[in-house]
């Protein structure tokens, strides 16, 4: 259950499906004034919800995992008109109480305790290795030509935190042409928060030749590129696309952004002691590319989740 956030709702479908549940995603808009107010004023639940654009009947679930603040009020209203029947398990870091919920999965960063919080260093997602097999098959059509060595490139794009704007990728562009030159492969694709500017400024200065800018239009390659990538370069600004990349066996190499942050400094912090990432000097070494243990949470935190629900 979200307010239909993209980021939000991968999260929770990634977790839903570590659990090892059937799931059906519900997207919950509020009408004034719960939309503003919820969850701090819990009041008239039962009336919260826009039935316009979204009704919650029965059957009633037997689990709702709830991402995202405006999906907390809903939630509450199903678990009551279910009398207490339904379990929710939250995604984030509440701005109420955990009590409120069977169990919180929150970021270490946020510092969020009880004795129904498991805490995550990442964030939850949809990255598994039979998932990046098959994706690996669905897109050789696409990636196979492109010769090794294959670096991805996932780019996000300006936050409250940093900002990635047109200088960034005239310098990025610049480090990517020297690597096509050395006879590596770019594949790039950007986020929904990447700004027009960007994607331009590395279209046209690494033009076609082993390249490969994904448009925005047809079947999404994200998995295909995290599949066939031998090395991944991330832009920092994002914990989900780090999370996701460190899922896979590659290295994964961080491309730092104006702006700082602790909550990311803590996990960035936690992923170098693991040896997982290494911040981007714009430098790969081709022939020398390993193999590195995946860093996969989700699994993990989905079983202590379950075995929290089942006791409770």
């Amino acid at each position: 259950m979200t307010d239909g956030n993209a980021g939000m709702e991968n999260q929770a479908c990634g977790f839903a499906e570590a659990m090892g549940v059937p799931y059906t995603i519900k997207r919950v808009q509020m009408k004034f004034p719960w939309k503003y107010v919820s969850p701090f004023i819990r009041l008239g639940k039962n009336f919260c919800l826009n039935k316009k654009q979204m009704k919650l009947i029965p059957p009633w679930p037997d689990l709702i995992i709830a991402s995202g603040r405006k999906s907390i009020l809903p939630a509450l209203m199903v678990r009551d008109k279910n009398k207490s029947k339904t379990k929710i398990a939250y995604l984030q870091t509440p701005v109420i109480a955990p009590k409120h919920f069977d169990v919180v999965i929150s970021p270490a960063h946020d510092g969020c305790s009880g004795e129904n919080v498991l805490q995550s260093m990442g964030a939850p997602h949809q990255v598994t290795q039979e998932r990046l097999n098959q994706a690996y098959t669905d897109f050789s059509y696409l990636f196979s030509s492109y010769r090794q060595p294959r670096l991805g490139v996932l780019l996000g794009g300006s936050n409250k935190t940093y900002t990635f704007d047109e200088t960034i990728a005239r310098d990025l562009a610049q480090q990517l042409k020297v690597l096509i030159r050395q006879g590596l492969s770019i594949m790039i694709t950007p986020s929904r928060r990447t700004d027009g500017a960007v994607i331009e400024i590395l279209r046209e200065s690494l033009g076609r030749d082993e390249v490969y800018i994904w448009e925005g239009r047809g079947e999404n390659p994200y998995f295909g590129i995290l599949a066939w990538s031998d090395v991944i370069l991330v832009s920092c600004d994002s914990v989900s696309m780090i999370s996701e990349a460190c899922a896979t066996d590659r290295p994964v190499y961080l491309l730092k952004l104006p702006g700082k942050g602790r909550k990311f400094q803590t996990f960035y912090q936690y992923l170098t002691d693991l040896g997982r990432i290494q911040w981007w000097n714009g430098n790969i070494n081709g022939s020398e590319i390993p193999k590195i243990e995946a860093f996969n949470e989700t699994k993990d935190l989905a079983v202590k989740a379950l075995m929290y629900l089942q006791q409770g």
